[in-house]
């Protein structure tokens, strides 16, 4: 009797031992996973910040092609309406990328539509209000060529000078609140 108590008692240690390896590894095994996903985590938040980033630089540099064509187009204009340069002086250099630009055909005006669209929606309406003005300029740009040297509507001159000086301070409104968003 003696030799199954000590039988019964040696299978119950070893029972005993193995459940414990077994808790032990199991319980490791579980820390392990949790770290290891919270590394991932990690990993994947900071490459999602640094896409982010990136796609915030590449608005940044787009951004300001595309404004330096709208003002370099508001400039020539500006001269036009001001008698320093005619419409043809103007006509004749290359124009085609500032018409790009007014009609968003322009790779830098495609482009900044597309990042603000996928990436920062936030940064639409004030985008939207550069648009508007470049549409106005459009605009007074046609009728001035339409009755061009004719052409002695101030309104429309004063107008668009007005529209040009503005547009500066929509671009560094953008621009500022492009350096708010926080990544």
């Amino acid at each position: 009797m003696n030799e199954y108590i000590t039988l019964i008692s040696t299978i119950s240690a070893a029972i005993v031992a193995a459940g414990a390896t077994i808790l032990g590894v199991w319980l490791n095994n579980r820390s392990n996973e949790r770290r290891l996903q919270a590394t991932l985590q990690h990993d994947k938040e900071l490459k999602d910040k640094e896409f982010l980033r990136e796609k915030l630089e590449e608005l940044h540099e787009v951004f300001a092609d595309y404004i330096n064509l709208v003002v370099l187009f508001a400039d020539s204009f500006t001269k036009v309406i001001r008698g320093e340069l005619s419409f043809h002086d103007v006509v004749k250099t290359d124009v085609s990328p500032v018409y790009d630009v007014l009609y968003s055909t322009s790779k830098e005006a495609r482009r900044v539509i597309l990042l603000i669209n996928l990436y920062f929606p936030n940064l639409q309406e004030e985008f939207d209000s550069i648009r508007k003005t470049i549409k106005e300029f459009d605009g007074i740009v046609e009728r001035y060529e339409h009755d061009y040297p004719d052409n002695d509507e101030t309104r429309d001159s004063n107008k668009f000078v007005e529209l040009s000086e503005s547009i500066g301070a929509m671009a560094d409104v953008f621009d500022k609140k492009m350096l708010d968003i926080k990544i």
